[in-house]
């Protein structure tokens, strides 16, 4: 099973946890799956002191596959293998704080991100962006799209994983003189090689993999630097006018007026005789993912504003293009609709989310019901509600502090969904006369 190099001491828990990975990657996932986890295990393995000593195996084994899952999208549903991080941590038998938490720690220690080329299984890479982005002469190109000879010059630096559809059959050995190309190194390219003609595609392209760095980048000022060469590339670039909205120090006018511009960069990726055939099922479909998150910061940038109509209207129609809400719009213009008294409105929303899992909608119910006056339902609501996530009345009641920074991952139930959900409908519950204490009364009772 182990072609990577193991410490002879840590043996046999390698074994362990490769069994466990190997006995769900077989029934569940894939052959690379358990290459790329071999791989890994053995990485931590070598470690001193390793990691893998302290725990059990069946948590190392949830958390590897996730880590690495998180790398090649395993749980995106348009991605194949795919599944949701809850079942994997259910047939591992692990909670989900406890299995979002070990893979994070995985990743902090091996420094793994997003479409890192290292952690990329092989059916992935032709697919991933980063591994086949060059600079040349301060422009990023896909090399993919080059002549044979650039995408040997980079194979040979080791700079591209292999050189695409590559027949070795028919490769006949060729000279290179490399000095006319100078120092090929990665994001650094020879001066010398004319550069192509990149239509708007492979432009935006490579803007969106400008894009991925960005998001990878720790350094602020680097981040908007990347960004403002992603928007230099393709003007259609969504995503760099929000991260520059974000990142930068600038009055709200002019991060609405970012916003905007991302809105209507992301209308134009996806055209706009496709806006209505995409209607009901974006965000399965990649393109209009970068449109979704600019309505999505538009529509908080307006709430923030004062401008609480024109927000509510882009969530509403967020819903009608997404109703499986991927983004979980929902959660936040509950609150907004509750907020502005728009009854209605509020419970034709629950009624369409009426089984939802999120314990967000299942609080905003139980608060719903009491603001319209009908304490029996309210009271079975939150019940029901605290049954989903008994963390969130310790935020509400500030037993518990919110911490500065927002959690990165939310599972079901846990913590972090709490202290997410109480980031956003803390204003709600403090903004409705009474709910607060009827919240109090109800929590002690439920601990007595």
């Amino acid at each position: 099973m182990n072609q990577h190099k193991v410490p002879k001491t840590m043996n046999q828990k390698y074994e362990e946890i490769m069994k466990l990975i190997v006995d769900f990657s077989e029934r569940y996932l894939n052959e690379e799956y358990i290459e790329m986890s071999s791989k890994l295990t053995a990485a931590l393995s070598r470690k001193r002191p390793s990691p893998l000593l302290k725990g059990k195996s069946n948590i190392w084994a949830c958390g590897i596959i996730h880590a690495i899952g998180m790398v090649n999208f395993l749980f995106d549903s348009t991605q194949t293998p795919h599944m949701k991080a809850g079942e994997l941590y259910e047939r591992f038998g692990v909670c989900n704080n406890t299995g979002s938490s070990k893979s994070k720690e995985i990743r902090d220690m091996m420094k793994m991100t997003v479409l890192d080329t290292e952690w990329t299984i092989p059916s992935k890479m032709n697919e991933n962006p980063l591994a086949w982005i060059v600079n040349l002469n301060g422009t990023p190109i896909d090399i993919r799209h080059a002549t044979r000879e650039m995408q040997q010059i980079a194979f040979s630096k080791g700079l591209i994983p292999y050189i695409p559809d590559q027949e070795e059959e028919e490769e006949e050995e060729q000279e290179i003189d490399y000095s006319i190309y100078g120092n090929v190194i990665p994001f650094k390219r020879a001066n010398k090689i004319e550069n192509e003609t990149i239509d708007r595609k492979e432009k935006y392209k490579m803007a969106q993999a400008l894009m991925f760095e960005a998001w990878q980048t720790i350094n602020p000022k680097k981040r908007i630097e990347l960004a403002r060469k992603a928007i230099g590339l393709s003007k259609y670039c969504a995503d760099a006018y929000i991260l520059i909205a974000q990142e930068s120090d600038l009055c709200d006018e002019d991060k609405k007026e970012l916003y905007e511009k991302a809105l209507k960069a992301g209308e134009d990726i996806i055209g706009r005789g496709d806006l209505k055939k995409c209607k009901g099922k974006f965000w399965e479909i990649p393109k209009t993912r970068p449109y979704m998150r600019a309505k999505f910061q538009l529509a908080n940038m307006l709430w923030e504003m004062g401008e609480t109509e024109e927000a509510i209207k882009h969530c509403q129609e967020m819903i009608q293009l997404n109703p499986n809400d991927d983004q979980g719009v929902r959660g936040i213009l509950i609150n907004w609709l509750i907020l502005r008294n728009r009854c209605k409105q509020a419970e034709t929303l629950l009624n369409d989310y009426k089984d939802d899992f999120l314990s967000s909608m299942a609080y905003s119910k139980a608060l719903f019901l009491f603001r319209k006056g009908d304490f029996q339902k309210a009271s079975k609501a939150l019940e029901e509600a605290i049954e989903k996530n008994k963390f969130v009345p310790l935020y509400l009641l500030q037993f518990k502090d919110m911490p500065e920074v927002l959690p990165e991952y939310v599972g079901f139930g846990d913590e972090n969904e709490a202290i997410a959900y109480v980031y956003d409908a803390f204003q709600v519950w403090y903004g409705i006369p009474g709910a607060i204490e009827w919240l109090d009364e109800k929590f002690h009772k439920e601990l007595t």
